[in-house]
Protein backbone atom coordinates (compact mmCIF):
# COMPACT_ATOMS: atom_id res chain seq x y z
CA UNK A 1 0.00 0.00 0.00
CA UNK A 2 1.57 3.36 -0.88
CA UNK A 3 1.76 6.35 1.36
CA UNK A 4 -0.55 8.54 -0.64
CA UNK A 5 -3.31 5.62 -0.06
CA UNK A 6 -2.85 5.23 3.09
CA UNK A 7 -3.20 8.83 4.03
CA UNK A 8 -6.57 8.90 1.73
CA UNK A 9 -7.11 5.79 3.47
CA UNK A 10 -7.07 7.73 7.12
CA UNK A 11 -3.99 5.27 7.82
CA UNK A 12 -1.47 7.85 7.51
CA UNK A 13 -0.88 7.33 11.44
CA UNK A 14 0.15 3.49 10.58
CA UNK A 15 3.20 2.63 9.93
CA UNK A 16 3.26 1.15 6.30
CA UNK A 17 4.67 -2.35 7.07
CA UNK A 18 1.83 -2.87 9.47
CA UNK A 19 -0.66 -2.05 6.72
CA UNK A 20 0.54 -4.32 4.37
CA UNK A 21 1.45 -7.69 6.53
CA UNK A 22 -0.85 -7.97 9.67
CA UNK A 23 -4.55 -9.65 9.79
CA UNK A 24 -7.17 -7.57 10.35
CA UNK A 25 -8.11 -6.85 14.16
CA UNK A 26 -4.92 -8.21 15.78
CA UNK A 27 -3.43 -5.34 16.71
CA UNK A 28 0.63 -4.62 16.53
CA UNK A 29 2.34 -8.31 16.96
CA UNK A 30 4.78 -8.78 19.88
CA UNK A 31 3.02 -6.29 22.13
CA UNK A 32 2.54 -8.99 24.93
CA UNK A 33 -1.14 -8.92 25.41
CA UNK A 34 -2.73 -12.81 25.53
CA UNK A 35 -5.81 -12.96 23.18
CA UNK A 36 -8.89 -13.29 25.59
CA UNK A 37 -6.87 -11.11 28.51
CA UNK A 38 -8.93 -7.91 29.68
CA UNK A 39 -5.98 -5.95 28.49
CA UNK A 40 -6.49 -7.42 25.13
CA UNK A 41 -10.36 -6.44 25.82
CA UNK A 42 -9.26 -2.27 26.47
CA UNK A 43 -7.41 -2.48 23.42
CA UNK A 44 -10.04 -4.01 20.97
CA UNK A 45 -12.60 -1.11 22.62
CA UNK A 46 -9.92 1.71 22.19
CA UNK A 47 -9.51 0.77 18.86
CA UNK A 48 -13.45 0.72 18.45
CA UNK A 49 -13.62 4.11 19.91
CA UNK A 50 -10.89 5.45 17.78
CA UNK A 51 -12.47 4.27 14.46
CA UNK A 52 -15.68 5.92 15.98
CA UNK A 53 -14.20 9.21 16.54
CA UNK A 54 -12.45 8.86 12.76
CA UNK A 55 -15.68 8.44 11.36
CA UNK A 56 -17.41 11.13 13.27
CA UNK A 57 -14.56 13.34 12.54
CA UNK A 58 -13.93 13.17 8.76
CA UNK A 59 -18.18 12.47 7.90
CA UNK A 60 -20.38 15.70 8.02
CA UNK A 61 -23.51 13.24 8.20
CA UNK A 62 -22.20 10.96 10.79
CA UNK A 63 -22.29 14.16 13.15
CA UNK A 64 -25.87 14.90 11.61
CA UNK A 65 -27.20 11.68 12.68
CA UNK A 66 -25.62 11.79 15.91
CA UNK A 67 -27.46 15.63 16.27
CA UNK A 68 -30.50 14.20 15.02
CA UNK A 69 -30.31 11.18 17.63
CA UNK A 70 -29.37 13.25 20.92
CA UNK A 71 -32.31 15.75 19.98
CA UNK A 72 -34.54 13.02 19.45
CA UNK A 73 -33.62 11.37 22.79
CA UNK A 74 -34.22 14.32 24.55
CA UNK A 75 -37.32 14.74 22.90
CA UNK A 76 -38.09 10.99 24.24
CA UNK A 77 -37.08 11.79 27.61
CA UNK A 78 -39.19 15.35 28.06
CA UNK A 79 -42.41 13.86 26.36
CA UNK A 80 -42.42 10.61 28.64
CA UNK A 81 -41.85 7.44 26.53
CA UNK A 82 -41.77 4.22 28.14
CA UNK A 83 -38.92 1.92 28.77
CA UNK A 84 -39.71 -0.06 25.89
CA UNK A 85 -40.54 3.09 24.08
CA UNK A 86 -36.98 4.75 24.57
CA UNK A 87 -35.26 1.40 23.79
CA UNK A 88 -36.68 1.34 20.47
CA UNK A 89 -35.51 4.50 20.05
CA UNK A 90 -31.94 4.29 20.77
CA UNK A 91 -32.00 0.93 18.49
CA UNK A 92 -33.35 3.32 15.74
CA UNK A 93 -30.43 5.65 16.85
CA UNK A 94 -27.66 2.94 16.75
CA UNK A 95 -28.87 1.30 13.60
CA UNK A 96 -28.43 4.40 11.91
CA UNK A 97 -24.93 4.92 13.31
CA UNK A 98 -23.90 1.99 12.48
CA UNK A 99 -25.18 1.99 8.66
CA UNK A 100 -23.46 5.00 8.69
CA UNK A 101 -19.86 3.13 9.57
CA UNK A 102 -20.22 0.52 7.47
CA UNK A 103 -21.13 2.82 4.76
CA UNK A 104 -17.75 4.82 5.41
CA UNK A 105 -15.74 1.53 5.35
CA UNK A 106 -17.34 0.52 2.34
CA UNK A 107 -16.26 4.15 0.67
CA UNK A 108 -12.97 4.16 2.31
CA UNK A 109 -12.39 0.11 0.75
CA UNK A 110 -13.34 1.24 -2.58
CA UNK A 111 -11.39 4.13 -2.63
CA UNK A 112 -8.12 2.05 -1.41
CA UNK A 113 -8.85 -0.59 -4.47
CA UNK A 114 -10.03 2.00 -7.42
CA UNK A 115 -8.93 5.53 -6.67
CA UNK A 116 -9.99 6.15 -10.09
CA UNK A 117 -13.69 6.80 -11.16
CA UNK A 118 -15.46 3.88 -12.09
CA UNK A 119 -19.42 3.18 -12.58
CA UNK A 120 -19.27 0.10 -10.92
CA UNK A 121 -17.74 1.29 -8.13
CA UNK A 122 -19.98 4.79 -7.99
CA UNK A 123 -23.33 2.01 -7.61
CA UNK A 124 -21.62 0.18 -5.02
CA UNK A 125 -20.99 3.25 -3.13
CA UNK A 126 -24.58 4.40 -3.89
CA UNK A 127 -25.89 1.41 -2.58
CA UNK A 128 -24.00 1.36 0.57
CA UNK A 129 -25.29 5.47 0.95
CA UNK A 130 -29.00 3.78 0.21
CA UNK A 131 -28.19 1.15 3.49
CA UNK A 132 -27.98 4.83 5.27
CA UNK A 133 -31.04 6.48 3.96
CA UNK A 134 -33.25 3.50 4.50
CA UNK A 135 -32.20 3.13 8.11
CA UNK A 136 -32.56 6.85 8.88
CA UNK A 137 -36.36 6.98 7.01
CA UNK A 138 -36.87 3.95 9.28
CA UNK A 139 -35.45 6.06 12.38
CA UNK A 140 -37.40 9.44 11.38
CA UNK A 141 -41.01 6.75 10.93
CA UNK A 142 -40.43 5.42 14.88
CA UNK A 143 -39.81 9.40 15.46
CA UNK A 144 -42.95 10.33 14.36
CA UNK A 145 -44.96 7.59 15.48
CA UNK A 146 -43.70 7.79 18.63
CA UNK A 147 -43.21 11.51 19.34
CA UNK A 148 -45.41 13.31 17.29
CA UNK A 149 -49.02 12.25 19.08
CA UNK A 150 -47.16 13.57 22.69
CA UNK A 151 -45.77 16.62 21.25
CA UNK A 152 -49.41 17.65 19.60
CA UNK A 153 -50.58 16.40 23.29
CA UNK A 154 -48.10 18.60 24.88
CA UNK A 155 -48.45 21.26 22.72
CA UNK A 156 -52.33 21.20 22.90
Amino acid sequence: MSEETARRAGHADIPRERIATEPPGTGAPGRGVRKGSWMGLLRSFRFAFRGLGQVLARERNARIHIAAGVVALAASIWLGLSRAQLALVVLAIALVLAAEVFNTVVERVLDLLHPGHSERVRAIKDMSAAAVLVTALGALAIALLLLLPRLIDRLS
